[in-house]
């Protein structure tokens, strides 16, 4: 690093073994449970609120003796990050590509050697050691607890396109082009990002400019100035511009409104008019912030249920719902592998055989019980009971 400080990646948890740097999560939760036992509250309630309660109280994120003072080894400084399991800031990991490395379960040191595709590993990462802070690791004093370092290989796995995704492509990018055209300058649109965004699937912005024929294609990608990898759009295309809401931080289902403006496939669309509720402000930040807002939860429900995974098998876990959408019946559909926010509609012609006949049975349920809906009234939310229900079909 340019700062001349040596780092390395040490990955653990308590359902993946112990090694030197496991205080560090014990640190964490000590200080935690001291702070609920001197407010005599449970202050720590979820992950979010651990991470909330790290970043804003815990007093940890500088430690208090100085790097200098330890002989330029220890915590210099430590920072929290949030991933939600679901919804905006999670991790997309249907968009992830597939590796496949045999035997990494028992290893917890991963070190780049600057070599692609390749990586030394270590049973246990030493951090004591002299020969191991100068990076020379083969010659550990600890060895005999570390492990001899190996090289391992990292094989991406080839990933198939079905014929059910080249179809289901197509009609996404056709109803996006006509929910597009709808979409009102100063209104909110969901887009979804391109195929191998590793960060996020999909985007909300405001409106600036409605579709339009573009005159002329826009630029390539650049990892080097362009926070999020967008489909490019062709001379002749059609196109709608967009100025981009950013969450507060990676994570946060908080937004403001930022000053990046670009311009995206009409295809790409996926749900139009999302609404954003302001979220309430002291009186004191209301002059020196910019408004803040969050995703009214019926838009939210809406954009996960019309978001594909495209580059990836699908095989049905279950139908979860049926509705008639604009005259069409429609299926909301489980996919193995991937969470709740990534259910989609999908028309009756899309499903196997197999996989009608449990539709049929949905379908029938949601008619018996008057639960049927109608294209005005969006897309109805998945409810425990009818998932509960579909695991006895």
């Amino acid at each position: 690093m340019g700062s001349g400080i040596r780092t390395n990646w040490s990955f653990f948890e308590s359902c993946h073994g112990k090694c030197y740097c496991d205080p560090e999560g014990g640190t964490l939760k000590n200080a935690a449970r001291q702070g609920e036992l001197r407010a005599r509250v449970h202050l720590c309630k979820s992950s979010e609120e651990l991470y909330k309660w790290a970043v804003e109280e815990s007093r940890l994120a500088t430690p208090s003796q100085e790097l200098e003072a330890k002989g330029g080894r220890g915590i210099f400084r430590r920072f929290f990050y949030y991933i939600p399991s679901k919804g905006v800031g999670a991790v997309d990991r249907s968009r992830q590509p597939k590796f496949k490395a045999e035997g990494t379960s028992l290893l917890h040191e991963f070190i780049d050697i600057g070599v692609e595709g390749t990586v030394l590993t270590r049973r246990a990462a030493c951090h004591m050691c002299r020969h191991c802070w100068a990076g020379e690791r083969r010659s550990c004093e600890n060895i005999a607890y570390t492990g001899t370092p190996e090289e391992l290989t990292i094989v991406r796995e080839k990933e198939p396109v079905t014929s059910l995704s080249r179809v289901t492509r197509l009609q996404l990018d056709k109803a996006g082009l006509e929910r597009a055209a709808g979409a009102e300058v100063g209104s909110n649109v969901c887009v979804e990002t391109h195929n191998g965004e590793q960060t996020v699937p999909w985007v909300v912005g405001q409106v600036v400019e409605g579709m339009g024929t573009a005159g002329e294609g826009s630029p390539a990608f650049d990892a080097s100035k362009d926070a999020i990898r967008f489909d490019s759009v062709r001379a002749g295309e059609a196109a709608l511009r967009v100025q981009l809401w950013e969450p507060l931080e990676p994570g946060s289902t908080t937004f403001t409104i930022s000053d990046v403006v670009v311009l995206v496939p009409a295809r790409r669309v996926r749900v139009v008019g999302v609404e954003l509720e302001a979220l309430r402000q002291g009186t004191r930040r209301a002059d020196s912030r910019t408004q803040r807002f969050s995703i009214a939860a019926d838009s939210l429900q809406e954009i996960r249920a019309e978001m594909p995974t495209m580059d990836d098998e699908w095989e049905v876990e279950a139908v979860v719902q049926y509705r008639a959408y604009y005259r069409k019946e429609q299926y909301l559909i489980k996919w193995m592998g991937y969470g709740e926010d990534r259910n989609t509609w999908e028309p009756l012609e899309h499903l196997s055989d197999e996989v009608k006949e449990q539709a049929a049975r949905v379908k029938e349920r949601a008619l018996a019980a008057g639960e049927r809906t109608s294209a005005c009234a969006g897309p109805a939310s998945t409810g425990p009971g009818i998932s509960g229900a579909l695991a006895a079909c």
